[in-house]
């Protein structure tokens, strides 16, 4: 009797631990994004009767994962009612070194499309570098500032070292940065692994915030 319930105790002890265990990975799982900023003027959501581009910029020898989480975040939009558009649909290859100014982001909104998921993988010992108080604050010309600087921030090569996937939602009526979120930095081919959870996060984050709402 006394080994039975001793041995019971010890089952028991270990499911406690092993679910504690469970709930610290879960929270510190490096596939969960963290919003890091979200800007107090814009609080419109996206028009139901519009349309959202996913743009995913990364190494341009990465043509398979760009397009893996472009293509799985437009279906995750779809699933949850809301019409979107990998930008290699609009532009192929040209997508990758698409240098945004005010007038192609103005040509978008002619098309129907109000607001922009960009998705970056950033090495992050080039962005600590150009980390200045203005971009750590994200004022409305982050999005120029960042768009601008992402060829330069951007993990590429074996070389590369800690890298972390940035994600940005930019509204083109206001043409400011709507929230910014990342994940956990990490070795560069870890990072690129986790690419597959992406899409999924993305879109139960910014419909969790109501940035996205569904056309149903």
């Amino acid at each position: 009797m006394h080994t039975t319930a001793y041995t019971l105790i010890h089952l028991l002890r270990q499911s406690l631990m092993i679910g504690v265990a469970s709930v610290t990975l879960a929270n510190c799982s490096p596939y969960r994004l963290h919003t890091i900023w979200t800007t107090s003027s814009s609080t419109a959501v996206c028009d139901k009767d519009k349309t959202v581009l996913v743009l995913c910029l990364l190494d341009d020898a990465d043509t398979f994962t760009r397009l893996s989480v472009e293509s799985m975040t437009v279906k995750q939009l779809a699933a949850s009612g809301i019409s979107s558009v990998t930008a290699w649909e609009l532009w192929g290859v040209q997508a990758a070194s698409l240098s945004p100014n005010e007038q192609s982001l103005l040509s978008l909104r002619a098309k129907g499309i109000d607001r922009v998921i960009v998705i970056t993988c950033l090495d992050k010992y080039k962005a600590d570098l150009r980390s200045t108080v203005a971009t750590n604050n994200y004022p409305v010309s982050y999005f120029y500032q960042r768009m601008v600087s992402y060829p330069l921030l951007r993990a590429a090569g074996e070389n590369a070292g800690t890298a972390y996937w940035e994600i940005m939602l930019v509204d083109l009526e206001q043409l400011e940065p709507v929230t910014v979120s990342r994940s956990r930095p990490h070795y560069l081919p870890f990072t690129l692994d986790m690419s597959h959870h992406l899409p999924q996060q993305i879109v139960e984050q910014l419909c969790g915030q109501r940035n996205l709402r569904s056309r149903r």
